[in-house]
Order: C-alpha cells, then sequence, then structure tokens
C-alpha cells in the first residue's frame, strides 16, 4: 500500500547499497524486490558518501559492524534527500541513533535527511 502511495506522492530514489541488499536471498524474492526498484532513479554515489559514512561510524552514529547502514545514510544525505525511508529501526530509524546521525551529517556540511519508517512517512 505505501510503496504504490509513494511512487504517486513522492520522487523515489534507490542507492546501490538497497539494490545490493535487495539482489540476495531467495532468487524469486530477490527478483521481485528488484523489479519494484527497476523503473527509481538512482542516487550519485561518491568519495563524499564515503567520508560521511566513515564518520557516522567514528561517531558511532551506527555501529561499527553497520558499514551498509552508515553508507545508506551518507548517500541519501550526499544526495540532499528530504526522506530517508527504512524499515532499519535497529540502526537506523529510533529515537537514539536519529540525533547522532543528525549531529554528525551537520558536522560534516549536510543537511540530515528526514529518517522515518514507511509507517512514518
Amino acid at each position: 500500500e505505501w510503496w504504490e502511495r509513494a511512487t504517486h506522492e513522492y520522487e523515489l530514489y534507490v542507492s546501490f547499497v538497497v539494490e545490493r541488499e535487495a539482489a540476495r536471498g531467495d532468487a524469486d524474492a530477490a527478483a521481485r524486490r528488484m523489479e519494484k526498484l527497476r523503473d527509481l532513479k538512482s542516487a550519485v554515489f561518491d568519495h563524499r558518501a564515503v567520508a560521511l559514512a566513515e564518520a557516522l561510524l567514528t561517531d558511532t552514529a551506527v555501529p561499527h559492524n553497520s558499514y551498509d547502514d552508515a553508507l545508506h545514510i551518507a548517500n541519501a544525505a550526499v544526495n540532499e534527500m528530504d526522506f530517508l525511508v527504512t524499515w532499519n529501526c535497529k540502526h537506523i530509524a529510533n529515537a537514539v541513533t536519529r540525533p547522532v546521525i543528525r549531529r554528525t551529517c551537520e558536522r560534516m556540511g549536510y543537511v540530515c535527511p528526514e529518517i522515518c519508517t514507511p509507517d512514518e512517512l
């Protein structure tokens, strides 16, 4: 339901991190996930996202073993996304991590996207 509504209400982008994650696992399920992502615009990935991801790890905005989560956040910030929509409430979309993520993004010169779950958006 959210997906259908969002494709009409928002300009959606996907990062290589999401594409890589969506392609994993059961082949049939992965194919269905990749089909949903097929028509989305790709967010640009460059050295700025890597630098911000490393800062997010250094500041413990995300755990040190969650490099992909840091890249996901950093790529959204570097690409000036308004929202970062995720179901990852353990490392990204929660009341403890959001303020630390926001401070790190701002310290590095970026506006942090509003981090939320699909239900919140």
